[in-house]
């Protein structure tokens, strides 16, 4: 068949035009480590959803344990003693 469409001549055969007669679903409960993943997901912000769905978002926590950590050691390092009162920084 031989349609004009758009400012176009477009030839479309039946086997293309055929009608969808059926569709199958099907779905299953998720998992307890599924059920608590979709959770906590959807206790975040929506804000970079898709990125952490993906995987292309960068975990920067241990850096900035491993940061935090340094910090408070070098501050202890060039505090004064007897402002410190024996207690430790915390972090």
């Amino acid at each position: 068949m031989v349609y004009f469409y758009s400012g176009e001549w477009c030839v479309f055969t039946p086997a293309l035009t055929r009608k969808v007669v059926a569709v199958k679903l099907s779905c299953r409960s998720k998992t307890k480590e599924e059920l608590g993943e979709a959770t906590a997901e959807l206790d975040r912000p929506r804000d970079g959803r898709k990125a952490r769905r993906h995987r292309t978002v960068e975990n920067i926590a241990a850096e900035a344990l491993a940061l935090r950590r340094q910090l408070a050691t070098d501050l202890e390092a060039t505090w004064p003693k007897d402002m410190l009162d024996g207690d430790e920084i915390e972090f």
